[in-house]
C-alpha cells in the first residue's frame, strides 16, 4: 500500500524529499512517544502514508492545498485504499495545516471505528509536529529528536533567523500541540544550543 501512496504522489509532485522527511520525523515521533500516544503498530504505516500525500495538493494550489489535496484522496479510485484509511488520509491532509478543529467538525470525515476517534486526532498531532520539523528549506529544519523522561527535544539545524522563522511557520505553535496532547515538555532546542519554551 505505501509504495502505491509514493507512486501516486510522484504522478502528481515533481518531488517528494519533503514528503519523506516528514515521514520519517513522524515515524520517530510515533516512536518516542508510544507511551503516550497509546496507539498501536497499525497506525504507524497511516501516519507515513499521511506524511507522503499531505502536501500532494500544492501540484494545483500552494495556498489551498489541504483542501485540494484531500479531495483528490477521498475521489481519486485510482487511489486503490480502504475506505477508513482514505478517509483517515484525507482528513490529515485537509487538517494538516491552519487552525486546528475538533473531529465532530469534520462531518465527512467522521471516523468509523471507535478507537479511530480517538487515534484521528493524536496522528494529526504527530504529523504536523513532523511537517513543523521540515520547512523545504524556507525555515527551520530539525536535526534531531530525542526524548528524556517526560521531555521532547527537538534540535533544530543552523538558521539565521530561525527565531522568526519558528513562528512564521507555526513550527513553536505545532509543537506545543504535540506537547499538549501527549503531556510532555516539548522544548525546541537551536544552534546556539539555548532551549526555548
Amino acid at each position: 500500500m505505501f509504495d502505491r501512496i509514493i507512486h501516486w504522489t510522484l504522478d502528481r509532485l515533481d518531488s517528494i524529499d519533503h514528503e519523506k522527511r516528514v515521514a520519517y520525523w513522524a515515524n520517530q515521533l510515533f516512536e518516542l512517544t508510544v507511551d503516550r500516544h497509546g496507539l498501536d503498530e497499525s497506525y504507524r504505516p497511516i501516519l507515513q502514508m499521511a506524511a507522503i500525500v499531505h502536501d500532494v495538493g500544492r501540484a494545483e494550489e500552494d495556498e489551498d492545498h489541504p483542501k485540494i489535496g484531500a479531495k483528490w484522496i477521498r475521489d481519486d479510485r485510482a487511489l486503490d485504499l480502504p475506505k477508513n484509511v482514505r478517509n483517515c488520509l484525507a482528513y490529515l491532509t485537509r487538517r494538516h495545516r491552519g487552525e486546528r478543529r475538533p473531529i465532530e467538525s469534520d462531518k465527512w470525515f467522521l471516523p468509523t471505528e471507535t478507537a479511530d476517534q480517538r487515534a484521528w486526532p493524536v496522528l494529526l498531532t504527530l504529523l504536523r509536529a513532523a511537517d513543523a520539523m521540515d520547512s523545504r528549506g524556507r525555515g527551520p529544519t530539525a536535526q534531531a529528536v530525542t526524548r528524556s523522561g517526560d521531555h521532547l527535544l527537538v534540535q533544530f539545524q543552523h538558521n539565521p533567523r530561525i527565531h522568526i522563522a519558528l513562528h512564521r511557520f507555526s513550527a513553536a505553535d505545532k509543537l506545543q500541540e504535540l506537547s499538549q496532547e501527549l503531556r510532555l515538555s516539548v522544548r525546541t532546542i537551536l544552534p546556539n544550543h539555548r532551549r526555548v519554551a
